[in-house]
């Protein structure tokens, strides 16, 4: 397998990076702009900022490095290409991960856990970051208090995502993530 160094060139890779930069602060999506609201006059904004940013992006370089050299070595030892080692969607988390942790062993049986463990808390947190806009607004569209507005949506949210629960649901998700990712370009 060789590397193409020239694709470190090619524009368009540059700008799905920093497209994904920009999805992954939630900018554009309200969220940052709400929680701002709740900061105080004190708050030294610019350099929270930058330790968000900074943080983000180091996390992000760092999974993305160990990802594809996992999507590489399983290239290697299978000799499949990576371009058809995976599919999009889930397959990487729910497929190609779990074949690795096999590989490392007992360490592996510790590394798993964690993994899927911060992936739930990484949606639990992210589903509450896109609530917090919803609610804000409605609360203050509707003149309803907080209480009733947090139960109303909740109420809505967990009939909606009942709807994932089923024996269609890895359609709808599949669905959700073509829909969303091609609002997002």
């Amino acid at each position: 397998m060789t590397q193409d160094w020239n694709s470190l060139f090619d524009v368009n890779i540059w700008l799905a990076a920093f497209a994904q930069i920009i999805f992954s602060l939630s900018i554009g999506q309200a969220i940052i702009y709400t929680y701002v609201t709740y900061l105080s006059e004190e708050t030294r904004l610019i350099d929270n900022v930058f330790m968000v940013v900074l943080a983000n992006s180091i996390y992000e370089l760092f999974v993305g490095l160990g990802i594809f050299s996992i999507l590489g070595y399983m290239s290697v030892t299978s000799s499949i290409p990576m371009t058809e080692l995976i599919s999009e969607g889930t397959s990487l988390i729910f497929v190609a991960l779990p074949e690795i942790f096999e590989v490392m062993g007992p360490i592996g049986r510790i590394v798993a856990p964690l993994l899927f463990l911060s992936v739930l808390f990484a949606g639990f947190t992210s589903s509450l970051a896109l609530y917090e806009p919803l609610l804000l607004s409605v609360c203050d569209k509707l003149n309803w208090s907080r209480r009733k507005g947090v139960t109303v949506l909740a109420v809505i949210a967990c009939c909606g995502s009942l709807l994932f629960s089923t024996g269609i649901s890895s359609y709808l998700v599949e669905i959700v993530d073509t829909l969303s990712m091609n609002l997002e370009s």
